[in-house]
């Protein structure tokens, strides 16, 4: 029995186009270190712990926060930031409380820098509250446009970036979210030799 290499000429041109010796070792891209494993593990357990507005006076350790009104998408974008691409992520949710009197809790103002505001379109927000509460003055369009607004002038007071989150999976808005506060994910040494 003879094996033949199918990719073997293909790699050669690669590597020579590169001007890059690949490591040939199966399955190394998808190979995580223990360093990486424990920086993930550090990330979702912040990521849990500062779900929802909680502990806000630790914001400072976050690498992002995320802001919007409720059912804006924080949560599952937080949690994909800690657990894909290794972020410690907080989310804060801006309550009537906090949109009535456009403001923001000092553990947010103090680390505004790292603050990212989530906005989308007052249809959708209607369409995933009715579903949740069904008929009520939470999922009304009203309410839902009133939000929103209100969400979008605090950000503009706070001078925090805004991202626009109707029609975008939630890999997209990590990556925007990420670029936008400077941490996008980048290649280790090891990964780029490949």
């Amino acid at each position: 029995m003879e094996f033949f290499d199918a990719y073997e000429f293909f790699l050669e041109r690669l590597e020579s186009c590169l001007e890059a010796k690949p490591l040939r070792v199966p399955g190394f891209s998808r190979r995580t270190d223990d360093v990486s494993m424990a920086k993930r593990a550090a990330a979702i357990h912040f990521c849990l712990e500062h779900d929802d507005g909680t502990r806000v006076d630790e914001f400072d350790e976050s690498d992002i926060i995320l802001l919007g009104v409720s059912r804006a998408g924080k949560t599952p974008v937080s949690v994909y930031l800690a657990t894909q691409m290794g972020l410690k992520s907080a989310n804060f949710p801006l309550t009537v409380e906090y949109l009535n009197q456009y403001r923001l809790p000092e553990g947010v103002r103090r680390n505004s820098k790292r603050a990212v505001g989530l906005t989308t379109t007052p249809e959708l927000l209607h369409t995933v509250r009715e579903k949740r509460y069904p008929g009520s003055n939470y999922a009304k369009m009203s309410t839902c446009l009133e939000e929103i607004q209100q969400a979008e002038q605090i950000y503009l007071k706070y001078n925090i970036p805004v991202i626009k989150t109707a029609g975008k999976s939630i890999e997209e808005i990590a990556t925007e979210i990420s670029q936008e506060v400077g941490l996008s994910k980048k290649p280790t040494t090891l990964n780029n030799n490949l």
